[in-house]
């Protein structure tokens, strides 16, 4: 673990723990000397970054394009480029473990340098508890979706700073490859290095004990690239990279409709058969286009880049209302599900019953009290609570217009009892 203490009154703060050495560069906005920032072409650093990449780096696409523009647009294009940069230098330095950190925002306690997490938006670090006040001013973050930012910002990191030679480490084999049930679902995502990625951000955020949660969404991610395979009429689907673009993005919607169940019920809505399922993709795929990102940053593919981009953001604006809404009303469609109810004699019976246990415990408390007795009363009273708000709320939530109709054709047959201990505005709502 990299100890760090950032100092915002100091250009750089060394800190040694173990054999690594991490030198913080913090940017701070009031200090206009502690503004040396990396470059991304030529890794020097700079006070006047800017004017250095017009002079020096004009021929690079990103600065050319910048150049072109005028006023603020040119600002913002070139902030981009500067930022992609800092990004791209400090997921070195954390594969390193030595060399120059620059963070965005300085800050007077002591933190590690796992406590940093990339922006998503602007890819600036930031501490991540203090993430989400950056974000609601984030210039870059548009129309974006701010929930989740600290996960989307770990799993960016982390596509740029794994080695792709070093992807499966110890650990990973030890608690989630070789625990794995071994059938194609298995092989698919083991073989996928996005997948692994993925799988490597999972076990560092969650830990070991939730390994068997780690491979139930590897073995997700493998059906769909086996759903894939199946709709493109192949026998391999090749990498979930490939599918991790905008041009792609409809392939993967079909794919997970097919794969979760899609069908239109009788009332024309669209629903899924396995709708848990739909929203633990949509979650993981946004994680997967993040990790992309960083791969591409790292390995300053722009290809690549734009593909993750235009994936992520059409994730974020058509997933919902393609998929995951479906999900949710499959969800609380099959919740509100009614069988038969019992019998008014069983339910009377049952309330008889549920009385009788509630005194006789309640009883026995007072004169003995110990453990057994109490969890007892508290099971009875809970079954009690649940019968009585589960049978009324069901019955208004499956009433159908036709059913409530013919019941108010039929003569009122409500218990006398009933009805006297009813308020005098329930007695005239009984009788309309």
């Amino acid at each position: 673990m990299l100890i760090v203490d950032v100092v915002s009154c100091m250009s750089y703060c060394n800190c040694t723990l173990f054999c690594f050495t991490v030198t913080l560069a913090a940017v701070d906005e009031k200090a206009a000397k502690n503004k040396q920032l990396p470059c991304k072409f030529c890794g020097c650093f700079l006070f006047k970054l800017k004017r250095h990449m017009e002079r020096q780096h004009a021929d690079e696409a990103e600065v050319a394009t910048a150049c072109a523009k005028t006023g603020e647009e040119k600002q913002q294009i070139m902030a981009k480029v500067i930022n992609m940069g800092v990004f791209a230098h400090n997921a070195k330095v954390l594969r390193d473990g030595q060399g120059h950190f620059v963070v965005a925002k300085t800050s007077k306690k002591v933190h590690i340098v796992e406590d940093y997490v990339p922006c998503k938006f602007c890819l600036g670090f930031y501490v991540a508890r203090e993430l989400y006040r950056h974000v609601k001013r984030c210039g870059e973050k548009g129309d974006g979706d701010c929930s989740g930012i600290a996960t989307s910002g770990r799993m960016l990191l982390e596509g740029a700073i794994t080695d792709s030679n070093d992807l499966m480490d110890r650990e990973l084999k030890r608690l989630i490859v070789t625990q794995m049930r071994r059938d194609r679902r298995s092989r698919a995502a083991i073989g996928d290095k996005l997948i692994v990625l993925f799988a490597k951000g999972l076990l560092r955020k969650l830990g070991p004990n939730r390994a068997n949660d780690i491979k139930q969404r590897m073995r997700q991610l493998g059906r769909l690239k086996l759903r894939l395979a199946e709709l493109k009429g192949a026998d391999d689907a090749g990498e979930l990279s490939e599918y991790v673009s905008g041009k792609q993005f409809d392939e993967v919607i079909a794919a997970v409709e097919q794969e979760c169940g899609l069908y239109v019920d009788e009332s024309g809505r669209r629903q899924l058969s396995n709708p848990t399922l739909a929203l633990k993709l949509g979650h993981s795929l946004s994680k997967i286009g993040q990790i992309k990102r960083g791969l591409a940053i790292r390995n300053d593919d722009c290809v690549s880049l734009k593909q993750a981009e235009h994936f992520v953001s059409l994730h974020k604006s058509e997933f919902t209302d393609l998929v995951s809404s479906c999900a949710l009303s499959s969800i609380k469609t099959k919740g509100n599900s009614l069988t038969e109810m019992p019998d008014e004699e069983d339910m009377r019976r049952l309330k008889t019953h549920q009385l009788t246990m509630m005194t006789q415990l309640a009883l026995q408390l007072r004169s003995t009290p110990n453990e057994i007795t109490w969890r007892r009363l508290a099971e009875v009273t809970l079954s009690r609570l649940v019968v009585f708000n589960a049978r009324r709320g069901s019955e208004v939530a499956d009433l159908l217009v036709n059913d409530y109709r013919t019941w108010t054709d039929k003569p009122n047959t409500t218990d006398q009892d009933f009805i006297t201990s009813m308020s005098t505005v329930e007695k005239r709502l009984l009788n309309r």
